[in-house]
């Protein structure tokens, strides 16, 4: 096996496995509405089953919004589901950067206002997800 003296001995394989960049995960290069479309499917069917809403996201701060944990909220799910395909976050921040989200569209997903209740169907959320397309 050949070693290389300027680079401290090391072998051909280890110089190369060195600089090789992590891999993309596939979920960051579909398009905008693809990965709307993929968080959407998620929630089809789940008619029965109900998602806690966010309460006042207009009245609240953006970058303390952003930096609200998704835990016990609609966007827990939408969180796990982007773990799940390479791209962890625990905040709506990370959802809302993954998913390119405005607050006004995070707003419109997740507000209690629009539902006037603190859950939301599996149904509705996936019709308020869609509805953010382009």
């Amino acid at each position: 096996m050949t070693r290389f003296a300027g680079d401290g001995g090391t072998t051909l394989l280890e110089r190369t496995t060195k600089k090789t960049a992590p891999a993309r995960p596939v979920f960051l290069n579909l398009s905008r509405n693809d990965k709307l479309e993929s968080v959407a499917l998620m929630f089809d069917g789940c008619s029965k089953h109900r998602f806690r809403t966010v309460p006042d996201i207009e009245g609240t701060d953006p970058a303390k919004f952003r930096a609200t944990a998704v835990d016990n909220t609609i966007f827990e799910p939408i969180a796990n589901h982007l773990t799940k395909n390479g791209v962890p976050t625990k905040t709506i921040g990370g959802v809302m950067d993954a998913l390119t989200l405005t607050h006004d569209e995070a707003h419109a997903i997740a507000c209690f206002c629009h539902q006037h209740s603190e859950t939301i169907d599996g149904e509705l959320a996936a019709y308020y997800i869609r509805s953010q397309k382009n």
